[in-house]
């Protein structure tokens, strides 16, 4: 199904099934916003295909097409209802778009598999909106190398739903970056905020992640449970690639929210929860287990409030690079 539109329109899917042979099962070519509304009580499956055909239809005077995943849109992705969205992703990602990703309360989404990202967002950079889940559940099973269940190249905030990632892909070189990419549970190019919700992110390739950040992370409530296997992927000396919790390029501030991590990979860099920045711990319930240190900060590490509990088998309990400042909790 592909669709070309000027204005912004409304899909209603209300149980179908398509399965496509040449590329995607649905194609918004539109770069307004789609409305994507499920009726209550159906299941909508859609799956691609291995390898895309060149043969495909395009207008006249049009040459070349995005088409980049299973249900891929130009436009912002608005899911709405109370009915199921189910993507199989076998030549790339499952859900992409080039705009925003938006779930509504109710809405249920099953990946049930995906050779690179389950969802994959670039974002809007008129409205500055990456991804906002504002419930209902994601459930995504990636297996790619260097998948990643959730990525969006802007801002994530989670405001509740459940979540529940796994990713199995190992660590890989980018030649492109020129640097080590990994398999994540949620990956932000920007920052990300979790308010509420109940996430589970499991990760068992080589330097996998359940959490990784380029800017800062907030989390101010919500339930998050993160368990990594995998050891560290080596591709030089120089280059590495080690399992964490959570890592954040930026600032980590926990505010509320229970997070449980645990870390079993038995190699270097095998890390609970690190920030190459600042992190700061002023409510809710922290519990890490790890091999390598369970906390670590580059700068500075605040312990202001809440209930931190940090084991480590081969390294640091908490180990800051900078200060380590305890007023509370």
């Amino acid at each position: 199904l592909k669709i070309y539109s000027e204005n912004k329109y409304k899909l209603t899917l209300s149980g179908v099934d398509i399965t496509s042979q040449r590329g995607p099962a649905i194609n918004s070519q539109s770069k307004k916003r789609v409305f994507v509304h499920l009726t209550e009580g159906t299941t909508n499956r859609l799956t691609d295909c291995a390898s895309y055909s060149d043969d495909h239809y395009t207008p006249p005077g049009v040459y070349n097409e995005d088409r980049k995943g299973t249900f891929f849109a130009e436009g912002n992705i608005i899911l709405s209802g109370y009915g199921a969205l189910v993507v199989a992703g076998k030549q790339k990602h499952a859900i992409v778009t080039d705009g925003c990703f938006y779930q509504r309360p109710g809405v249920t989404v099953a990946v049930t598999e995906a050779v690179k990202n389950g969802i994959h967002v670039k974002g809007d950079s008129d409205d500055n909106t990456g991804t906002y889940i504002g419930g209902g559940a994601i459930t995504a099973s990636v297996t790619g190398t260097a998948g990643k269940g959730i990525k969006c190249d802007m801002d994530i905030t989670i405001d509740g739903g459940i979540l529940n990632i796994s990713t199995t892909g190992d660590a890989t070189y980018d030649s492109e970056s020129k640097d080590t990419s990994s398999a994540s549970g949620i990956k932000s190019d920007s920052n990300l905020f979790i308010n509420d919700g109940d996430i589970t992110l499991t990760s068992s390739g080589s330097g996998g992640k359940g959490i990784s950040v380029d800017c800062n992370l907030e989390i101010n409530g919500g339930t998050i449970d993160i368990t990594t296997s995998g050891n560290q992927y080596r591709y030089s000396n120089s280059l590495t690639s080690s399992p964490k919790g959570i890592r954040a390029d930026g600032n980590i501030t926990i505010n509320g929210g229970s997070i449980n991590i645990s870390v079993t990979g038995a190699s270097e860099g095998s890390e609970g929860l690190e920030s190459k920045n600042t992190l700061t711990f002023n409510g809710g319930e922290t519990i890490i287990n790890a091999y390598d240190d369970a906390i670590n900060a580059t700068n500075a590490i605040n312990i202001n409030g809440g209930k931190v509990y940090a084991r480590a088998t081969n390294n640091d309990g908490i180990d800051s690079n900078g200060t380590l400042t305890m007023n509370g909790g």
